[in-house]
């Protein structure tokens, strides 16, 4: 089961405690995987992934221009940010057939809906994790919520969409 986790490496993005849950769900399930995209200073997460014996269990990726390949070999997207506000890689995530784990914070509450698309987790390390074996233990499911992203993307992050409720917009301003 690979998650991924992508995003400018910065405190704010989560990757640390991505990386303390990832953890917990890895020293009982050894064939997971965590992939960290993103470009930024990444020392502190080499010696994190190092102190809690991870190794080639997480890959820091760095900068990736296209995440079509990163989506299609991952299960699961983690949104960690504490302050995303419209989350691109999220909605890109869920188009892709993703299910998002995501911090109940900011605009993430708004794209994923708890059970249906994804998952939310308030708290940290443990919360996120305890999300996270559920998605292992239950493939299943994870297709389910992945499905469901998918529709749920593509019926409400389409031009047709955004081109009608801007033409909405500009017809309430003009009469």
């Amino acid at each position: 089961f690979i998650f991924l986790l992508a995003g400018l490496i910065h405190p704010s993005k989560g990757q640390e405690e991505a990386i303390r849950a990832f953890a917990n769900v890895h020293h009982t399930h050894p064939r997971t995987k965590l992939v960290l995209a993103g470009d930024g200073k990444s020392d502190h997460l080499r010696k994190l992934i190092a102190d809690l014996e991870l190794g080639p269990a997480v890959e820091l990726a760095g900068f990736v221009k296209d995440m079509t390949p990163l989506f299609r070999s991952s299960h699961a997207l983690l949104m960690c940010s504490r302050n995303e506000a419209m989350g691109r890689v999220t909605v890109e995530a869920m188009g892709s057939g993703l299910p998002v784990i995501g911090h109940t914070s900011g605009g993430t509450v708004e794209l994923v809906k708890d059970g249906f698309n994804g998952l939310l987790y308030p708290g940290g390390p443990d919360a996120l994790a305890e999300r996270m074996l559920r998605l292992v233990h239950d493939p299943g499911l994870a297709r389910e919520l992945g499905t469901n992203a998918m529709r749920d993307a593509a019926e409400r992050f389409n031009v047709e969409r955004y081109a009608s409720e801007v033409l909405n917009v500009y017809r309430s301003v003009l009469s």
